[in-house]
């Protein structure tokens, strides 16, 4: 992942994140102030998981950064002078359905919802587990090598003494 003030880019691919989550958070900062009545500031921010990231400088407005940093940019960031509305409000408005909807009502996932992430969950797993088979196998034919080579080593020795 390579980030600049105006471009993601995800295997060389620009990505609309940037865009995306600086646009959100104007959303979920407006939608706030409205449910608590003060000023909400909110901050939009991209953590990047299992991927190297690479800065060429900082973007405006979206921090991006990696998991590792996460605990670290919370403690630094999670700042309730920053608002005018106390963190009981926020958090009182955040967890109501009626704050994000129109309709006042938590959209309903559906059971291909459902099915696609347990899909995906199950294609992860797969993934992890055929990445650690291949792994083991690695290792096992290193070590393979050296017991070869070391057998080699002591087989030369032997006829060398003899």
């Amino acid at each position: 992942v390579w980030v600049s003030p105006r471009a993601l880019l995800v295997n060389g691919q620009r990505r609309p994140y940037l865009r995306n989550s600086g646009h959100e958070a104007a959303r979920a900062a407006r939608l706030l102030s409205t449910a608590t009545g003060g000023s909400v500031d909110v901050l939009a921010v991209i953590v990047v998981v299992g991927a190297k990231l690479t800065r060429r400088n900082t973007p405006d407005g979206v921090a991006v950064i990696t998991i590792r940093e996460l605990a670290a940019f919370l403690s630094r960031n999670a700042n309730p002078a920053r608002s005018a509305v106390s963190t009981e409000i926020i958090r009182h408005a955040v967890v109501q359905p009626r704050t994000w909807s129109r309709s006042g009502s938590a959209p309903e996932l559906s059971t291909d919802h459902l099915l696609w992430f347990l899909d995906l969950r199950d294609r992860v797993r797969s993934a992890a587990r055929r990445r650690n088979a291949w792994v083991l196998a690695a290792l096992a034919g290193s070590l393979g090598t050296l017991v070869g080579a070391f057998d080699l080593v002591i087989a030369t020795v032997t006829a060398v003494s003899l």
